[in-house]
């Protein structure tokens, strides 16, 4: 089915929409995607790579469309810009910027991002899980925690990382070849050719590369990708409801989207997004009232580091001497600052914070 509809569309962008309800079949398939679930690293397999082209695909679509409809309506938007347009690339433009119009139109907004925020929420699960797995695949295990996590967060130091790549017994290449993953996708999708189409079909085949299915770093690459795609949707559509002056999200939704892009804020892999993850927090905090909340996020990831540590099998003293140390360095920083003080009382619960950020 995948081969055939991605074909169709890619081939014949003109004519797909000409007899099929195509923003009900996007809707439906992403619907399809969202019911699907991977729990253990060993499933990470081909059905997860599957699923991760058909999300490729069908994110190219939305942001594609997101970007047309930018560009229309003089609204400023962050998605990548392909100045190169051939005869087949406008069509298949004028098929994506369709559906933008159908989600608004048919109120289809609030059910899109309740699916992608759920969809990211996973990918970074998974994300974690391949990161892990394709470091030290023979050590990997889903019951401890790792301490390798804490190579790819910004808040931890390259004395502590190089600490840690010691004790894991690995080459820094490794991590830094890692880091470079988006960066060199993008170089390769853009030797392949240019024009729309051209990185769309790049990008998708590009899941789970290498293809096969024992190999963690697929499961990596399929996971970053899908993120930035889905980062990427976000950041355009918050931007086009703030310009008509229409956000509004499910409380519920609103929470794991805020809690999935300040992960990804911290994230080094994913080092290019994060001023789109400050664009998207800004958006969704707007009325929310009072100090910068996100300090709550920080200190959210310093105590599920340390909760993960005492009940998942950690020894290493050190590591608990790294994380109390920088959970306590950003607490003080906190304390002292007048205009963030209520950040501080309020992680103590000694404060209350207003009503619209619970």
């Amino acid at each position: 089915h995948f081969f055939y509809f991605s074909h169709s569309l890619l081939g014949h962008s003109g004519k797909i929409g000409m007899h099929i309800n195509f923003p009900a079949v996007v809707f439906g398939v992403l619907q399809h995607l969202h019911v699907q679930t991977i729990e253990d690293i060993g499933e990470l397999g081909w059905d997860f790579l599957r699923n991760g082209s058909w999300l490729s695909l069908l994110l190219s679509l939305l942001n594609t469309g997101i970007w047309g409809y930018c560009i229309k309506n003089t609204i400023i938007s962050g998605n990548p810009v392909w100045p190169e347009h051939t005869s087949r690339d406008s069509e298949f433009l004028t098929l994506a910027q369709c559906l933008v119009p159908c989600v608004f139109d048919a109120n289809q907004e609030a059910m899109l991002l309740r699916i992608l925020s759920s969809l990211l929420d996973r990918c970074l699960r998974a994300h974690e899980k391949a990161f892990l797995s394709s470091l030290n695949s023979s050590k990997y295990s889903g019951d401890r925690f790792s301490p390798l996590l804490l190579l790819k967060h910004t808040g931890f130091d390259k004395c502590m990382q190089d600490e840690l790549l010691e004790k894991g017994g690995l080459n820094p290449c490794q991590l830094e070849s890692v880091y470079d993953l988006l960066s060199k996708l993008d170089g390769t999708v853009d030797k392949m050719g240019s024009g729309i189409i051209s990185k769309v079909f790049w990008e998708f085949v590009l899941h789970g590369f290498p293809s096969h299915f024992q190999t963690p770093s697929g499961a990596l690459v399929s996971c970053i990708l899908s993120i930035r795609g889905i980062i990427n949707f976000l950041d355009g559509l918050l931007k086009i409801k703030d310009a008509n002056g229409m956000i509004s999200v499910e409380t519920e939704v609103r929470q794991q989207i805020l809690d999935s892009v300040m992960t990804i804020k911290s994230d080094r892999i994913f080092e290019s997004l994060h001023g789109k993850c400050e664009a998207i927090y800004s958006n969704l905090s707007t009325g929310l009232g009072g100090p910068d909340y996100s300090y709550l996020y920080i200190m959210k990831h310093m105590e599920e580091f340390l909760r993960n540590i005492n009940c998942r099998e950690v020894t290493d003293g050190r590591i608990h001497e790294w994380i109390v140390t920088k959970a306590i360095d950003t607490m003080d920083g906190l304390r002292k600052d007048p205009s963030r003080a209520v950040v501080f009382n309020f992680f103590l619960s000694v404060e209350d914070v207003s009503e619209q950020f619970k």
